[in-house]
């Protein structure tokens, strides 16, 4: 009984992941198509539906927990799904900043920094996918992979960073979008940080091991 339960918690996280990468991708086609409809419908329906859907996942962990008293990989499973339920819910947070942030942006002359931007988007997205095959198919490999991927996007957006001070000084007009660009990699960034999160918790729920703060 215990195995059927948890495997249909795990069905409910793999499916709430999906629906953020949706989210994600909405992002890119928001900001890409000048889309105002597009981004207004995360900030106002999609990203809600994520705190609705988190409360679910969480009462049904603390649930799991109250009744069967898991014990070793069971245990695993459900905790680290209920840190990786709160994880997820803030990637979502961060997806409606940059939500935000675009649709101000699409209402201005193109940046030249938008390619890079464009790249940062989808090395986000491929790593998130990546944590999603990595949950599914309890691959720790795959998860450690992710992990060590971090580290570009950091340098990605230090070098788009830099760009936007230069831009600034030469452009001091325009400081507000330059801001509204840069906390657009912000909010990559942290999505990124929190997919590493996801995956450091799949690696301790297959192999049992911690690996939060050491080097890859």
């Amino acid at each position: 009984m215990l195995k059927e339960q948890i495997e249909l918690l795990k069905k409910e996280v793999v499916e709430y992941s999906l629906f953020i990468e949706n989210i994600i991708k909405s992002n890119i086609e928001g900001i890409g198509k000048n889309n105002r409809d597009i981004l207004t419908q995360i900030i106002e329906k999609d990203e809600p539906k994520t705190n609705l859907i988190e409360i679910e996942i969480e009462n049904r962990c603390i649930d799991l927990i109250a009744r069967y008293q898991p014990k070793a990989i069971d245990l695993r499973m459900i905790i680290m799904s209920l840190k990786m339920n709160n994880d997820l819910e803030r990637i979502a947070d961060h997806s409606a900043n940059i939500a935000n942030s675009s649709l101000y942006i699409i209402e201005r002359p193109e940046i030249k920094e938008m390619k890079r931007i464009k790249r940062m988007f989808e090395e986000v997205l491929d790593m998130f996918e990546d944590s999603i095959k990595s949950f599914v198919y309890m691959n720790a490999n795959l998860a450690n992979d992710v992990c060590k991927r971090d580290d570009y996007i950091d340098k990605l957006r230090l070098t788009i960073l830099r760009s936007l001070i230069s831009k600034i000084r030469t452009n001091p007009d325009k400081v507000e979008g330059i801001l509204h660009i840069e906390r657009i990699t912000k909010n990559l960034e942290r999505i990124a940080d929190l997919t590493t999160n996801l995956c450091e918790d799949i690696i301790f729920i297959v192999d049992g091991k911690i690996i939060k703060h050491k080097n890859l």
